[in-house]
């Protein structure tokens, strides 16, 4: 696959991509799967490469995003990918009471279209027990773009468990 010189934005914001949610969600949560009646719970993220710079806390993991560049910089280390997600984590998440959930970390290190399947039961709910990628350059139903429409940022008071710390 020939590589495409990257946009000017790349300048500013650095390399990384961004991730976005595009289903489901909350399953990587242990307080959230614990109550899943089902074998397991999934979710699908998407690994992004904006044309702009994102707001910061609009839900497209940009608090993750600037943990991993403070951990790598501009680009991510040739690890395995399920390693780079814990290393990740744990940087993320060190000393939180609260901590973020996993699917942050994947749908920015796996590249493409990711089906995550989380269960309580194996790695305690944080960690997904199987990832499904999609990741060709023929994706399906025209996924080379997406729309992405910002109307405003999570004040740092809300918290993803309790709503707020008021």
């Amino acid at each position: 696959m020939k590589k495409r010189p990257a946009p000017f934005i790349t300048e500013v914001i650095g390399r990384l991509p961004n991730r976005l949610q595009l289903a489901g969600g909350w399953i990587d949560q242990p307080f959230v799967s614990e109550h899943n009646p089902n074998e397991f719970g999934s979710m699908v993220v998407v690994q992004i490469e904006p044309d702009f710079r994102p707001m910061d806390r609009s839900g497209i993991a940009s608090g993750t995003r600037a943990v991993a560049s403070r951990l790598w910089g501009n680009q991510f280390p040739r690890r395995p990918l399920a390693q780079l997600v814990k290393e990740l984590y744990i940087a993320e998440n060190k000393g939180r009471a609260e901590p973020s959930g996993s699917q942050d970390m994947i749908g920015l290190i796996y590249p493409g279209v990711n089906r995550l399947d989380y269960s309580i039961h194996e790695e305690g709910g944080v960690f997904p027990r199987h990832v499904e990628s999609l990741n060709t350059t023929k994706m399906p139903f025209g996924w080379g773009r997406f729309c992405i429409w910002s109307r405003w940022s999570r004040v740092p008071t809300v918290t993803a468990r309790w709503g707020s710390k008021g």
